[in-house]
């Protein structure tokens, strides 16, 4: 059935199953809300020259709609104007668009390629999320904005090159794309947000942009592939599990500049085989190498107080550690299961050991303690090993 929407229609087309063919009388203004909606056998539509905007949900749960040519007349697309278009598979937009509405694309799991127009500067949070076929999408360099979840799951999205204009990329933005294998980032970014390319599993390098200060938690949590990141000097913050599950990673250049990091910043990452902290790390959160099984070689700062919880229980390829100094508290299972562990040294202005850091170190037969014999008996966890022998640096004399 075709159909023709003439100026005086205010016949609403929602629900229209049936419907598979729309011709738009010229004189048009504006495609209003939810007008197309859920017509789920409309194949194809003419959309004149002299409509202005097509408002939210217009088209939304159109199933069938397979391509569509936007003229340059439009200026507009709302949100959810496109969204769950299934067989939509191209997409000309409009030269002269200056709104792209949030989640306008949303789930169009057919939609390959798109080019987004000079004239955009924005891109709203989920426009083309879950776009599971998305191949090449083309940024302009009048783009400024990206917005949360923009390509999220976009599984089939290879590489893509964010313009030097785009100021700022929001969290999650490349969520889950799957395929990305390459990405090259505007200058002018400062900060990685939260989890903006997390489940990225086919990643394998990423150089960052020089201005950034901050990787935020969850940044690159899972790109399984992810062999190499190069660091820039200004890097201050990263968050926790900003690396966790990166099995590739095997070395990470931290800057001099890091003033700290979160929680299981590391947490898995079974390929790192050292790792250096800068002195100006006060200190290690809990499980932040926890699990990097081929860890070998660890230099600690030489002002860190503090080590957390499980900061790297199961490093099975740790040999020999020696705490800093400076170090008061040592978290619980600090070191457990550190299966080759076999020597360890620290110092008398530690405070307090936790429970079980040494559990399952099997290998571990000594522990040098530089301080007094009294002293060590306070700090004494209750349940430490009877297999290791304790050697104070009283009893050296």
């Amino acid at each position: 059935m075709t159909t023709k929407v003439q100026e005086d229609n205010t016949q609403s087309f929602v629900n229209s199953i049936s419907l598979e063919s729309i011709i738009i009388a010229e004189n048009i203004k504006e495609i209003t809300a939810y007008y197309f909606y859920n017509c789920s056998s409309l194949k194809s539509i003419e959309i004149p020259y002299g409509i202005s905007k097509i408002s939210k949900y217009a088209f939304a749960n159109c199933t069938s709609l397979e391509s569509i040519i936007i003229p340059d007349s439009i200026i507009e697309i709302d949100e959810y104007a496109f969204a769950n278009c299934k067989s939509l598979k191209s997409i000309t937009l409009s030269s002269k668009l200056k709104k792209l509405g949030n989640h306008a694309f949303y789930e169009c799991t057919n939609l390959y390629s798109i080019v987004i127009p000079k004239s955009q500067k924005k891109i709203e949070a989920s426009t083309f999320e879950n776009c599971v076929s998305l191949k090449q999408i083309v940024l302009p360099d009048t783009l400024v904005y990206i917005g949360i979840s923009a390509f999220a799951d976009c599984e089939s999205l290879k590489n893509i090159i964010i313009p030097n204009s785009v100021k700022a990329i929001c969290p999650e933005t490349f969520y889950n794309c799957t395929s990305l294998e390459t990405i090259n980032l505007s200058n002018r970014i400062k900060k990685i947000q939260f989890s903006t390319f997390e489940n990225c599993k086919a990643l394998s390098s990423v150089t960052l942009p020089k201005r950034v200060r901050e990787i935020s938690s969850s940044s690159f949590s899972n790109c399984v592939t992810l062999e190499k990141i190069f660091l820039p000097k200004k890097v201050k913050r990263i968050g926790g599990h900003a690396f966790s599950n990166c099995l590739s990673l095997k070395s990470v250049d931290l800057s001099n500049n890091l003033l700290s990091i979160g929680k299981s910043i590391f947490e898995n990452c079974t390929s790192l085989q050292s790792i250096t902290l800068p002195n100006s790390i006060k200190e290690i959160p809990e499980k932040s190498f926890y699990n990097c099984t081929m860890l070998s070689t660890i230099n600690f700062p030489t002002d860190v107080i503090k080590i957390g919880s499980e900061a790297f229980c199961r490093c099975k390829s740790l040999k020999s550690i020696i705490i800093p100094k400076n170090v008061l508290v040592l978290g619980n299972e600090v070191f457990r299961r550190c299966s080759s562990l076999e020597e360890i040294t620290f110092h008398n202005r530690i405070t307090g050991i936790g429970n079980k850091v040494f559990h399952y170190c099997l290998n571990l037969k000594e522990l040098v303690f530089y301080g007094e014999i009294n002293h060590w008996k306070r700090i004494k966890p209750k349940d430490f090993p009877s297999y290791i022998t304790v050697i104070c640096f009283d009893d050296r004399k």
